[in-house]
């Protein structure tokens, strides 16, 4: 009986040894897969937007710039207005934007300045501008699906190269496209949210899962403790000694006459 339950202990602490063991896999596999799920965050772009193009300096395809951005995916529903501002004198294009959106809200597909507060762009909102003979280029979104200031610039740079081939159209389109991947990712798609936070856990993660096979052949997985200490301390293990009598110390007395053993000759 005694043995059967010395060998329950054993197997339960064998069993809480591998469960542990595979707990901290999982553990660790989870964190490294983070950062290639932060970067790429495929959930939710199930969203095509609507889109207005307002082509004042005349140098875009307006219908199929249109239907291109159209087939574009967002993670949230929103209103793509793309504006080209013709002049050299465009000094501030954040004036000249505003301004035109006053100037012409009976001529919008939806409002572009907020009803409920002037101050602010329309909810769901993108303005996408570009004043080609000012080089000029910015981008303008409701509150509901801003981005953070970094990642405007972001969405700025990626037509930069296009727009100073003259490439206006398909600077647009780069625009756009970045302009879908950034919306709706966990904090507006910064730097830090995305990669810097990610790349820190996925290198916990692959030290942990590193360390786990050397704590495993040493007899300790990291969270658990197998049964063998259980074993060891078992006063019943401790208290076994030879028949006879013994001493204060739990060695065997010695009787009269009796010496030490005899050496056994040995043959060279």
């Amino acid at each position: 009986m005694k043995h059967m339950k010395q060998s329950g202990i054993v197997g339960l602490g064998g069993i809480w040894s591998v469960t542990a063991f595979v707990a901290n896999v999982v553990v660790s596999l989870a964190l490294i897969a983070v950062l290639p799920v932060m970067v790429i965050w495929p959930f939710g772009g199930s969203h095509h937007p609507s889109v207005e193009v307002h082509d004042e300096a005349g140098i875009l395809q307006s219908e199929p710039l249109a239907k291109e951005i159209q087939a574009m995916r967002f993670r949230q529903d929103v209103h793509v207005a793309v504006l080209t501002v013709p002049g050299w004198d465009v000094d501030n294009l954040n004036d000249s934007v505003l301004e035109y959106a006053r100037s012409h809200a009976g001529n919008t597909d939806v409002p572009w300045i907020s009803t409920s507060n002037s101050n602010y762009w329309s909810d769901g909102l993108v303005i996408l501008a570009v004043a080609p003979e000012a080089r000029k280029v910015g981008c303008y979104f409701g509150e509901d699906v801003a981005v953070p200031l970094e990642q405007q610039a972001a969405i700025q740079d990626a037509a930069k190269n296009q727009y100073r081939q003259a490439d206006w159209y398909g600077g647009t389109v780069s625009m756009a496209a970045k302009t879908a991947d950034v919306i709706g990712r966990p904090g507006g798609g910064d730097v830090g949210m995305t990669y810097i936070l990610p790349g820190i856990l996925a290198l916990v993660g692959l030290a942990w899962l590193l360390v786990l096979p050397v704590a495993r052949l040493h007899g300790a997985t990291p969270g658990a403790r197998g049964a063998a200490p259980l074993l060891a301390g078992h006063p019943r293990l401790r208290d076994h000694r030879a028949p006879g009598r013994h001493d204060s110390r739990g060695r065997a007395a010695r009787g009269p006459g009796h010496g030490p053993l005899p050496l056994v000759p040995q043959r060279v």
